[in-house]
């Protein structure tokens, strides 16, 4: 199947089957798509926590307007993101790239300050705005690898993030989003309802 048969297969699953699980080499694979996520300078600049823990998933509902599936799925990935981008981050960055080139660092020494001088010193705000839309690209990418696997999977942002950072002893990371993964269950009326989108042409405009 192709791409687009997988998307056309998946939904918003809003009801899972808590007695099915993905298996450690099904979440591997959901890793390594988030993992290979394009990102703005390739700093990555998110965490992904990811949980199978029923009793900590539990603990969840509540703070994301008591959305059971939160419980019931088999996996929940919350991405979250630092309030600043750090010199040090920046860093470890280029160490990484010149190991995976086999170049050196001081090679990439323009590159290095390059990027220090666009993500050092941003406010809080901007930081996280930006940092977000990263976390977006790689919550897109473990949608598109769960419809591809024949998972099903939620995104979810309606939770308090705050709630969150209190339950899961956070300190310099804030959730911006979370995706709920396994099984939908045969309850979930949502999964025979006709998926509604804009036509191409509302859609697009050719310029």
């Amino acid at each position: 199947m192709m791409l687009i048969d997988h998307l056309k297969w998946r939904y918003a699953t809003k009801q899972f089957d808590p007695s099915k699980k993905i298996t450690e080499e099904q979440l591997n694979r959901l890793k390594e798509a988030v993992q290979l996520t394009p990102s703005s300078f390739g700093l990555q600049p998110f965490k992904v926590l990811v949980t199978n823990n029923d009793a900590l998933k539990a603990s969840l509902v509540e703070a994301t307007n008591n959305q059971v599936k939160v419980s019931q799925s088999s996996h929940l990935f919350i991405f979250c993101v630092e309030k600043q981008v750090t010199k040090e981050a920046v860093e470890q960055h280029v160490h990484r790239t010149a190991k995976a080139n086999n170049v050196t660092t001081e090679s990439l020494a323009t590159f290095e300050s390059y990027v220090k001088s666009k993500v050092i010193g941003w406010d809080e705000d901007f930081t996280l705005q930006w940092s977000a839309k990263q976390a977006y690209m790689a919550m897109t990418n473990l949608l598109n690898a769960c419809a591809e696997s024949k998972i099903d999977a939620c995104p979810i942002e309606g939770f308090s993030p705050q709630r969150y950072i209190e339950i899961l002893d956070l300190t310099t990371l804030t959730p911006v989003v979370v995706v709920a993964v396994g099984y939908r269950a045969k309850e979930d009326h949502n999964q025979f309802r006709t998926k509604t989108r804009k036509s191409l042409e509302e859609l697009f405009i050719e310029i």
